[in-house]
């Protein structure tokens, strides 16, 4: 099933990129671009990276499967930071 990228636009005047699959049927929508010379550019780049990205389950189902794994993993007592926080620190803007 072939389908195609569509450079479209959008109300404000940026340019889309569309994907739809073999029946026209959209698969995706690109963030706005500024000139369809850009949307290509993305188009490029988002062919590269999707030939080799690993799937990564960010639904509420998976997110819960790996808290129980996490939970069985190590004992409360033994964490250093609890699952879903970041180790980093964020300044928020100050200096």
């Amino acid at each position: 099933m072939a389908g195609n990228f569509e450079l479209v636009t959008d109300h404000d005047g940026n340019c889309l990129v569309r994907l739809v699959d073999g029946r026209g049927e959209e698969i995706a929508v690109s963030v706005p671009f500024t000139s369809s010379s850009a949307a290509i550019d993305g188009i490029n780049s988002f062919r590269e990276v999707a030939a080799t990205a690993p799937i990564r389950d960010h639904t509420s189902s998976a997110y819960r499967r790996r808290v129980e794994q996490h939970e069985q993993a190590a004992p409360h007592h033994d964490r250093k930071v609890p699952l879903g926080q970041s180790r980093r620190l964020r300044h928020h803007g100050r200096h």
